[in-house]
């Protein structure tokens, strides 16, 4: 998960008595994982795979912090800016704002079409390859919920799974309390859509967004 959720949940995961190990990339957590006996647990936080683009494309539409975009191309590549769906097209907030819908949405379906076809199915690929544990079906089923938890007895992971969806940090504790009730999370909020400048736009583009199959 992202360092901001990795800290919020490892401070509350060291209150426990569990036994804990933390790795941002797939390889180094298989080898974490190889090694786990049941009953065992995996947490990861990802965007929901139908809801995220939205989420990222909006989030980088406006970016203009130069050296934020500058560490980013020096440590993943420029590559990296197509994944997270920045463009550079829009130089203000105001321009931004100030942008036909359909404008919006043309440049979105293909900003989507790149990352989901790159990034995205990397990432869930990956994870399920790695444990088991099918999480494009998990997604598919339940395309708009808060999280994901598969149980090690329906799926061919050996360990219990639950995915949070990281746009949704608030509904953390809810999940938790499901997936592991010794585990307290406080509720946490994190680059909420509702703090941004293009909420109203945001919100009328997902009352719009229809996905075909």
């Amino acid at each position: 998960p992202t360092k901001t959720a990795t800290k919020y949940l490892m401070e509350m995961l060291r209150e426990t008595k569990l036994i804990i190990a933390q790795s941002h990339f797939h390889e180094l957590s298989y080898f974490e994982f190889t090694r786990m006996k049941p009953p065992c647990y995996i947490i990861t936080s990802a965007r929901n795979a139908f809801t995220r683009s939205p989420s990222q494309y909006f989030y980088f539409a406006v970016q203009n912090d130069f050296n934020h975009l500058t560490h980013l191309k020096h440590r993943h590549g420029t590559k990296m800016l197509g994944r997270l769906m920045y463009s550079g097209r829009w130089k203000t907030e105001k321009q931004f704002l100030d942008t036909p819908r359909t404008a919006i949405r043309a440049d979105f379906k293909t900003a989507n079409l790149a990352s989901s076809q790159d990034f995205m199915s990397d990432w869930f690929s990956k994870f399920s390859s790695f444990t088991g544990a099918d999480v494009f079906d998990a997604a598919y089923r339940k395309r708009f919920a808060k999280h994901y938890i598969i149980n090690a007895s329906k799926s061919r992971c050996q360990c219990n799974v639950l995915v949070l969806c990281y746009e949704h940090i608030k509904y953390w504790p809810i999940a938790m309390r499901q997936f592991l009730p010794e585990v307290h999370l406080r509720q946490e909020t994190v680059n909420a859509a509702e703090e941004m400048f293009y909420l109203a736009k945001y919100r009328h583009f997902m009352s719009e967004l229809r996905y075909g199959a």
